[in-house]
């Protein structure tokens, strides 16, 4: 019988799990960080939340709306490269400390839709993404010794805070950070990791997911504008929520149809998200200092 859940202290996938990978979309392996791992990881991301908020504070305050070159008021340097001004609700892309952060507003409240490339200001968080229990089996899922590594991102959820994601394939940011993107190895060239920090739950946004890959592979979701063509199309009636623990790591498909919604809870839920894709599958550029270079995966 073919389990979802692999109960395993060694590093290395067993055949069934990475057959699982291939017919499910996902599998996932629990426990595979230690507590003091995870409590690391989390004084890293408060770090960076405390530098998202210096950077809205400032951003907001001096009501900066233009693209370019600023200073924070220790001389730090921080440069926008995104803003989308919509009333209450604004959203900005800002470079800082090697990393990008994506924070907006929403009911008058600083939002953070996510930190992209954290490591670049947190070290600590490329170099627990980087350890072999992690890197193995995405070599095994990869079938290549190396990858690049695209992603290295922490995702906020904080209580009330409005952020979800869209029902959605992968493959899709991929394609939009790069239009040459390629799958060389016939299998989708990339694996999508999360390192849960918190219990994820329904009520907190865990990520939902539609098991089984999709015969054709990339569905093109962002061009069904259909509500309920959408829900045919990517079989949106089959979705469970998966609840995940401490510790446990999700090895995700690129062409696994996922989104989550919404913190409806009084808890906080983050998770460390890593991108690695085969090396000729990427041709387009990752924000972040030191992104999507060649790594190898041991």
């Amino acid at each position: 019988m073919i389990h979802n859940n692999v109960n395993i202290c060694q590093f290395i996938l067993p055949d069934y799990a990475v057959e699982q990978f291939f017919t499910d979309g996902y599998v996932v392996c629990k426990n595979r960080y230690a507590l003091d791992e995870v409590t690391k990881i989390k004084q890293c991301a408060d770090h960076l939340r405390q530098k998202a908020e210096l950077l809205y504070s400032h951003i907001t305050e001096n009501n900066i709306n233009e693209l370019g070159s600023y200073a924070l008021s220790d001389d730090a340097a921080f440069d926008v490269h995104f803003i989308n001004s919509n009333g209450e609700n604004n959203l900005y892309y800002v470079d800082y400390e090697g990393a990008r952060f994506i924070l907006g507003s929403a009911n008058a409240k600083m939002v953070i839709h996510r930190i992209v490339w954290a490591g670049g200001a947190e070290p600590y968080l490329l170099e627990v993404s980087r350890q072999d229990k992690l890197l193995r089996p995405v070599s095994q899922l990869l079938r290549s010794n190396t990858a690049d590594h695209l992603i290295n991102q922490i995702h906020f959820k904080m209580q009330g805070d409005g952020v979800e994601f869209k029902w959605h394939q992968d493959v899709m940011n991929r394609r939009s950070y790069g239009k040459r993107w390629a799958d060389v190895n016939g299998t989708g060239s990339f694996v999508q990791t999360f390192i849960v920090l918190d219990d994820t739950t329904s009520e907190n946004g865990t990520l939902n997911l539609v098991k089984g890959l999709p015969p054709q592979g990339d569905l093109f979701l962002e061009t069904v504008k259909d509500s309920e063509q959408l829900r045919k199309v990517a079989r949106l009636d089959e979705a469970f929520p998966l609840e995940l623990n401490v510790g446990d790591v999700l090895f995700m498909h690129p062409y696994t149809v996922h989104g989550s919604e919404p913190n409806n809870s009084s808890q906080i839920r983050r998770l460390l998200i890593n991108g690695f894709s085969c090396p000729g599958a990427n041709k387009g550029d990752y924000p972040g200092v030191g992104s999507a270079k060649e790594i190898d995966l041991g």
